[in-house]
């Protein structure tokens, strides 16, 4: 786990892809987490992120090797953590069809989540 901070996400390199998770720590308790992915640029997201201000204060990334991979590490991550702290409030959206091992649900994005 990661502050999340612009000093951290400029050590991101700029073609990384995969999921991400951020949270919203205090005291190492967790208090809320977001979970996401790029297919195109972690760095770029994060950035994104940071620009419009947010209230989570950690960062944990999981690099893939492709689109498939970083959108099954994104339904994994929204699976395994309760729903009580878990802010995205409906499932990760997919794109081709890719589709959730955990509960099968597929919907095809007419554009890319970045």
């Amino acid at each position: 786990m990661a502050e999340f901070t612009i000093e951290q996400i400029r050590t991101i390199p700029h073609d990384l892809i995969g999921a991400y998770l951020h949270l919203n720590t205090i005291n190492s308790e967790i208090i809320s987490a977001y979970v996401g992915r790029s297919t195109t640029s972690l760095r770029r997201r994060q950035q994104e992120w940071y620009t419009i201000g947010t209230q989570f204060n950690e960062l944990i990334l999981f690099s893939s090797e492709n689109e498939k991979d970083a959108y099954h590490k994104e339904c994994e991550l929204f699976h395994s953590l309760s729903k009580d702290i878990l802010e995205n409030k409906i499932h990760p959206g997919s794109i081709h069809n890719h589709v959730c091992p955990w509960c099968n649900f597929s919907i095809n994005t007419k554009e890319e989540l970045i």
